[in-house]
């Protein structure tokens, strides 16, 4: 058992880096320029402690936001590599290499004794490995924020299983709230993580109020570690004057706000499904609306809605799906401008939600897998991870430069789109169609 499963090891390291093998000659490109090349403190090792301080951050580069483990981990590419972009490359890949084999991990603690657990977990893994959605988080060198912090909510995740599964080892909960923390400081995604856990134990492990009494005191430790970190990062940027005018919604009622953001969640779901077409920055591809009249408005609720109504009347069959539409949508909440923030949505936002396809896809060929169907189900995966690699490899060569990667979205109505084409096209002196 123990071969069987370091050959899988080694299948899902390998396949995670080579699908990505071309994004190491990419150059810095987008907000690569000021996060990293042109950004002086991390070229100083001394600087990593004033990364938790806040002397320095990214809040003197791109914004109002607190993530000094990323900060640190620019820094210290950068002692190795210099501004050499293959270095910062090579850490996204590593990064997403590792949170693949730790996805892979918990699909094994998932599913691992099931008939057929260990092909489940293999494929689960390979889908996260390969899927084309996760480029921009690793092909980008500043979509690290949130690779790694998946990475750090994956291995919070595993620690706060072996704790659950019964023997209570107090080293495990430590390890998994420590893990919890660091992902916060690198980036506030995974706020919404005490909600998923209990979302776990309640829909995925059928354990109900019983348990919640029993396990009271991990739920309030790991609520108490996002009390901690809310404040620490109040206190060292209380001072910080907060960009207004870039937030996307700047000017707009908070009503506009939340009927414009329900539009992503079918946008969402089909690039989860169907990651087709994609773009590198997605504002201002959708008009504001100001009403729930709004027709697109009306089908996400539909949707929104059918999606929480299934949850609800599966969930003591199929508990496993309840939990993998509700991760979905709860780990979305941090990105939908509650809080208000400079993005309308991203590509990215979705590396961690994923994680929901990888689960779905595994309990499914663990459910429904038999003698009979074994061969046509095993090649339709089979031909869906080939596909997914393939387009993956083709976007990472789109975002080998500026040029390359703004042409990709010439012609498509979002505001950053047009600004970023218009530009290479007055670069090259073609001002008509700048």
């Amino acid at each position: 058992m123990m071969q069987n499963k370091k050959l899988l090891y080694l299948i899902v390291a390998l396949v995670a880096f080579f699908v990505y093998y071309n994004s190491l000659n990419n150059d810095f490109v987008f907000d690569d320029e000021s996060v990293v090349q042109n950004n002086q403190s991390i070229t100083v090792l001394s600087n990593i402690p004033k990364f938790f301080t806040a002397e320095e951050g990214f809040h003197k580069v791109i914004g109002r936001y607190y993530r000094p483990v990323v900060s640190t981990l620019y820094t210290i590419d950068y002692a190795i590599w210099g501004l050499n972009p293959f270095g910062f490359h090579l850490t996204n890949v590593i990064i997403h290499a590792i949170a693949s084999l730790l996805l892979l991990i918990i699909l094994l603690k998932l599913f691992g004794e099931y008939k057929h657990g260990i092909l489940s977990a293999l494929i689960g893994a390979l889908i996260f490995a390969v899927h084309p959605i996760h480029t921009e988080a690793v092909s980008w060198i500043s979509g690290r924020t949130d690779s790694l912090t998946t990475l750090f909510f994956f291995l919070s995740f595993l620690f706060y299983i072996k704790y659950s599964e019964g023997s209570k080892s107090k080293s495990f909960l430590v390890i998994s709230l420590i893990a919890y923390f660091l992902g916060l400081l690198s980036k506030e995604m995974i706020v919404t993580t005490p909600a998923l856990l209990f979302v776990y134990d309640y829909f995925f492990r059928k354990r109900r109020m019983d348990w919640f009494k029993q396990n009271i005191l991990p739920y309030a430790l790991f609520i108490l570690v996002t009390i901690v970190f809310v404040l620490i990062r109040y206190l060292v940027l209380k001072d910080v004057v907060d960009r207004e005018t870039y937030m996307y919604f700047y000017g707009e009622e908070a009503s506009t706000a939340f009927y414009t953001m329900l539009k992503t969640i079918p946008v969402y779901f089909r690039l989860l499904v169907f990651p087709l077409n994609l773009l590198y920055h997605y504002n201002g591809i959708m008009p504001d609306s100001h009403t729930i009249g709004d027709v697109k408005v009306i089908l996400s609720v539909l949707l929104i809605a059918a999606m929480f109504i299934i949850s609800f009347f599966i969930q003591k069959k199929y508990g496993e799906v309840s939990f993998t539409i509700l991760f979905f949508l709860i780990s979305l909440l941090p990105v939908m401008n509650i809080v208000p923030t400079m993005n309308f949505m991203a590509e990215r936002f979705l590396y961690l939600s994923s994680f929901a396809l990888s689960v779905l896809i595994s309990f499914v060929i663990v459910r429904f897998f038999n003698d009979k169907n074994k061969g046509f189900i095993t090649t339709i995966f089979l031909v869906i991870v080939v596909a997914f690699a393939y387009l993956s490899f083709i976007r990472n060569a789109e975002w080998k430069n500026n040029e390359t990667l703004y042409m990709t979205a010439d012609g498509k109505e979002g505001s950053v789109l047009l600004v970023n084409a218009g530009n290479m096209y007055a670069n090259k002196k073609n001002y008509a169609e700048a």
